[in-house]
């Protein structure tokens, strides 16, 4: 399906969703940047080609989607089937997707950490060895002291033996990069502070993860359960 007949199919379906009343599903078919790809082929029944749908929506209007996101797809993809009838050689479905920023200050935004303000024990029932292993393999990052060979060591020696470091030390600690490095790292420094082994209390790993998204949201990100 090349871009204009793609753009054709997308004002029949924003329009469909409009007469439906899905006001919603509509606007996020009008607004945002939309491009058709196949993604599979079925060989069964004379054989069907299988197309995804994309629309491209920006990180914090996807995070704001929340648990809707899966109904409006399903919306969506009910108006591309009813509107794409003539094709019958052909499935679609749309998926909703966050669109990529390049964003200078994008490290800067994570310099507040919400653990800070919260004062919480981000290894929950763990400790700070146990923790850091379930993300980090400790044996392979180096020693802060000369008497141990291995990151697994020092913290040991200083959080668990003789607890003498602060109890946000691994914020600074450059061996994790949860200051300066990637996104993805931080947020899965995050995650991980409110999975079930860690945090097996479910109603304050709730409460934690509604403060994380409050301080996470303007800078158009959010965590959200997956399974349980």
């Amino acid at each position: 399906m090349d871009a204009q007949e793609l753009e054709s199919v997308l004002g029949t379906v924003h329009a469909l969703l409009d007469a439906q009343g899905s006001t919603t599903a509509a606007e996020i078919v009008r607004k945002y940047r939309a491009r058709a790809e196949q993604v599979d082929y079925d060989n069964w029944n004379g054989g069907t080609d299988i197309w995804a749908v994309f629309f491209s929506v920006p990180p914090k209007e996807y995070a704001q989607l929340g648990a809707e996101r899966e109904a409006l797809e399903k919306r969506i993809t009910e108006a591309l089937q009813t509107v794409l009838e003539d094709h019958p050689q052909s499935r679609f479905a749309a998926s909703i997707v966050t669109a990529r920023e390049l964003r200078q200050d994008w490290r800067a935004a994570h310099s507040n950490l919400p653990l800070r303000l919260e004062r919480v024990a981000w290894q929950g029932e763990l400790n700070d060895v146990e923790f850091l292993s379930r993300l980090y393999d400790l044996g392979q990052l180096p020693s802060g002291d000369s008497r141990f060979k291995d990151a697994s060591g020092d913290i040991w020696q200083h959080t668990v033996n003789n607890d003498d470091w602060d109890a946000d030390w691994v914020f600074s600690d450059n061996r994790f990069g949860l200051m300066d490095g990637e996104a993805e790292v931080f947020l899965r420094f995050l995650c991980e502070t409110v999975h079930p082994v860690v945090r097996p209390d479910r109603e304050a790993a709730l409460k934690l993860v509604e403060h994380f998204n409050d301080q996470l949201r303007p800078s158009g990100w959010e965590i959200s359960e997956e399974e349980r």
